[in-house]
C-alpha cells in the first residue's frame, strides 16, 4: 500500500494528472454554486473559486504540482474526509437513521480528497519538498490585505492566508498568488451594489461598510499590482506584432 502511495504520482503522466485536475475543478465548481438561486448569489459563488482555480492552473501548468494541489486541497477539497467521517458517526440507534444527510456532493468531495492527499504523499516522497521564503515586493498591497482579512475574518484566516501566500509565492507565479488574494474579496462590489437593490443598506451596520470600502481599496491595489505584472508581456507582443 504504502508502495503504491510513494510511486502514485510518478505512474500517472502530465497529460492523465491534467485531465483528473479538470475532472476536479469541474467538481470544485459544481460544489460552490449548487443549490444557488439567484443571480448574484450564483455570481458570489462563482467568482472566488473561478479565481481559485485560475491560480491552481498556472502553478500547475508551470509543473508547481505539490503547491497546486496543496492550494486546491486547503482551499476547496480539504473537509472532505473529515465530512465523510462525520456522516458515518452520525448514526443515531434510537431513530435507526443518519443525523447528516448524504449528498453527491460528500461523495465527490471525498473522492478529491483522498486523490489530492494520496498526491502529495506521492510527491513528497519521490521529490521532496522545500519551501523558499521569498521578499514580498509589495509592502503596502500585503498590509492592507492582511489588515482587511484580519479585522474581516479573524486572526485564523490571516494565518491560512500567510500560509498561502508563501507558498504560491515560493514558487514565483506572482500572477497565481494575486489571484488567490483577489478572490478573497472580488465578491464585495456585488455584494454593495445587491445591498441597494435588496434595499437593505439602511439596515447594515457601520462595520460592514467600513470593511466593504477597506475591500475596495485592496481589490484597488491587487488590480493595480495585476497591471504592472502583465505590462510587460503586452508591450512584448505588440513588439513581436510589429516585427
Amino acid at each position: 500500500m504504502f508502495g503504491f502511495m510513494k510511486s502514485l504520482s510518478s505512474k500517472l503522466s502530465y497529460e492523465i494528472q491534467m485531465v483528473i485536475l479538470a475532472v476536479l475543478s469541474m467538481i470544485a465548481l459544481f460544489v460552490y454554486v449548487d443549490g444557488i438561486t439567484g443571480f448574484f448569489n450564483v455570481l458570489n459563488a462563482l467568482l472566488p473559486i473561478t479565481l481559485i482555480l485560475i491560480a491552481v492552473w498556472l502553478l500547475f501548468i508551470k509543473k508547481n504540482y505539490m503547491v497546486s494541489y496543496i492550494i486546491l486541497f486547503l482551499f476547496v477539497f480539504g473537509q472532505g474526509l473529515r465530512t465523510f467521517i462525520q456522516w458515518m458517526l452520525s448514526y443515531h440507534f434510537f431513530f435507526e437513521d443518519f443525523m447528516m444527510t448524504f449528498s453527491l456532493n460528500m461523495l465527490l468531495v471525498l473522492a478529491a480528497c483522498l486523490y489530492l492527499l494520496l498526491m502529495m504523499i506521492s510527491i513528497y516522497f519521490v521529490e521532496g519538498f522545500k519551501i523558499q521564503i521569498k521578499a514580498w515586493n509589495l509592502p503596502m498591497l500585503g498590509l492592507l490585505f492582511g489588515l482587511y482579512v484580519y479585522f474581516n475574518q479573524g486572526l485564523l484566516m490571516l494565518l491560512f492566508t500567510v500560509l498561502y501566500v508563501i507558498l504560491s509565492e515560493s514558487t514565483g507565479i506572482r500572477l497565481a498568488t494575486l489571484a488567490l488574494m483577489l478572490s478573497q474579496v472580488v465578491t464585495i462590489p456585488f455584494i454593495v451594489i445587491q445591498r441597494f437593490i435588496d434595499d437593505a443598506a439602511k439596515n447594515t451596520r457601520i462595520f460592514d461598510w467600513v470593511m466593504n470600502v477597506f475591500g475596495l481599496v485592496v481589490i484597488y491595489f491587487i488590480v493595480i499590482a495585476l497591471i504592472k505584472l502583465l505590462e510587460p508581456h503586452e508591450k512584448q507582443v505588440k513588439v513581436v506584432e510589429e516585427k
